[in-house]
C-alpha cells in the first residue's frame, strides 16, 4: 500500500479509499453518540475519525480561502519565470519545460479554461 499523508498522497485512489472509510467510521461514531454509546475502541476511532474529517474541512477552507490569491502570485510570476527562462541556456529542458507548463495549466484550470 502506498503511504499517505494528510493533504497530499501518492495516489488519488488510496485517498479516496481511506478519506471513504474515515467517513464510514465517523457517520457510525455519530450513530452511536445518539445513541447514548460510549467508551470502547470503536469510539476512540470514531472521535480520531471526526477530528480528520474537521482537519480535512478545515485544510480545504483555508486553500478555497487562499486560491484567488495563489491565482494571481502565479499571473503575476510567470511572465517574469518565462521571461527570464528565455535569456538562460536549457530553459526548455524538460523538467523546466514540464514545471512552465504545469503552472500555464494550473492558470487555465483556474480561470475555467480546461
Amino acid at each position: 500500500m502506498q503511504k499517505v499523508i494528510y493533504g497530499h498522497t501518492q495516489s488519488w485512489q488510496v485517498r479516496l479509499i481511506v478519506e471513504e472509510l474515515v467517513e464510514k467510521i465517523a457517520r457510525q461514531y455519530e450513530l452511536e453518540q445518539r445513541d447514548g454509546v460510549t467508551g470502547g475502541i470503536s469510539h476512540k476511532v470514531g472521535q480520531a475519525a471526526r477530528a480528520a474529517i474537521n482537519a480535512r474541512l478545515a485544510c480545504n477552507a483555508r486553500l478555497i480561502a487562499a486560491a484567488p490569491d495563489l491565482l494571481e502570485a502565479l499571473q503575476r510570476i510567470m511572465p517574469k519565470v518565462e521571461a527570464y527562462m528565455l535569456r538562460s541556456d536549457g530553459w526548455q529542458s524538460g523538467e523546466n519545460y514540464e514545471a512552465i507548463e504545469f503552472a500555464r495549466a494550473a492558470i487555465r484550470k483556474a480561470r475555467g479554461e480546461e
